[in-house]
């Protein structure tokens, strides 16, 4: 039995954990072949997925219009199964997440340069879709996001929702639902240098999903659709994607391997504190050497952006001698050499609302 044919059986048992574990090896298999110049239908087949004795053209008419009742039989449309979670509210509030500050501008800019470097606009076209469209959907989606991230559970019957309306819509909606999927996780990826240790586990939880549910759908694209000349702009995005998943997988065990132990910054005491008037360093009858303290905090490992975010409150906070910079970038920068932290570069404004745990660590910097 192939792992196609075993995979729909996990599923009609509704064995989701053991179907998810057997995608998973189908697709770490394929990545394999892709590496190593095996075209995408034929990875698919020989990690176990063959495609249907009579797949589906991707530009039939009666499939791009979800005009059949059994639209993809005998195949079942990718959330077909998944259903919302009921006392959502409930959920979230037991969960008790604290959000996290994920940007949506400029975060989408590599994820459409990927679609149209593989001339998936031009593939659009065909389904009266168009880029700009669904360029439009992905970031309404991201804003839905940015602007509910304490809120999981509610966002996850979101997408949920809109993907079951999709299941609907023939080719158009298994297109819709692949483009939107993958362009939420190209935005989460973009911005996981910016969170926090904290952040970044919650974030973590709603990408890991919204993978799962990504994978839901290649699997289910592969196994129901012809690949020909008609698909071959999305099946090159796809083999694009599995290729580069492969190609981080690799960097994060080498990562692991070398870098077990993360290195230990050090700190310039000497040149950072000569920014600081003498009243902050000790000087003075009664003052508090708070310059100590900030170097002990300072030699924890934090996010760019929250390093950025002391810079700043250092910055407008008054403790600073004549040395100040007049410009906030040129201190952030020798801020960092100091410090032995990443420089991202941020404008001022970005920075101006740290989490609460930052604002009363660094309090005495303002």
């Amino acid at each position: 039995m192939s792992r196609a044919d075993t995979y729909k059986e996990l599923i009609d048992a509704c064995k989701y954990d053991e179907a998810d574990k057997l995608k998973k090896e189908a697709l770490d298999e394929a990545r394999e072949y892709l590496r190593h110049g095996m075209h995408f239908g034929e990875a698919m087949q020989k990690a176990g997925f063959e495609e249907n004795d009579e797949p589906l053209s991707i530009l039939d008419e009666d499939i791009l219009k979800g005009r059949e009742k059994k639209l993809f039989f005998p195949n079942i449309p990718p959330f077909e199964y998944i259903q919302p979670m009921k006392n959502a509210e409930r959920i979230d509030k037991s969960l008790k997440c604290k959000g996290y500050d994920i940007s949506v501008e400029g975060h989408l800019l590599s994820y459409r340069g990927e679609l149209e470097q593989h001339k998936v606009d031009i593939f659009l076209d065909n389904f009266d879709i168009g880029l700009e469209k669904t360029f439009s959907l992905v970031k309404n989606f991201c804003v839905t996001i940015s602007n509910n991230t304490e809120r999981p559970s509610f966002l996850k019957n979101a997408i949920i929702g809109l993907c079951k309306i999709l299941d609907k819509k023939g080719g158009r909606g298994i297109v819709s639902q692949f483009l939107m999927l993958y362009g939420l996780l190209s935005w989460f990826k973009s911005n996981e240098h910016t969170f926090s240790t904290a952040e970044r586990n919650e974030a973590y939880y709603l990408y890991e999903w919204i993978r799962n549910r990504f994978e839901d759908v290649f699997i289910f694209y592969f196994n129901t659709f012809r690949h020909d000349s008609d698909s071959a702009p999305l099946d090159n995005l796809l083999r694009f994607i599995v290729e580069k998943g492969q190609a981080r997988h690799q960097s994060d065990t080498s990562v692991q391997q070398s870098d077990s132990v993360e290195p230990q910054r050090v700190i310039n005491t000497d040149e950072l504190g000569s920014y600081f008037k003498n009243s902050f360093k000790g000087g003075g009858y009664g003052s508090i050497n708070h310059f100590n303290t900030l170097i002990k905090e300072l030699r924890t490992n934090r996010t760019a952006k929250e390093f950025a975010q002391i810079a700043l409150l250092a910055y407008e906070g008054g403790k600073m001698n004549s040395r100040r910079p007049v410009d906030f970038t040129e201190w952030h920068k020798i801020f960092c050499a100091c410090v032995g932290c990443e420089y991202v570069e941020y404008k001022p404004n970005k920075l101006r609302n740290p989490r609460k745990s930052i604002k009363e660590l660094f309090n005495y910097l303002y």
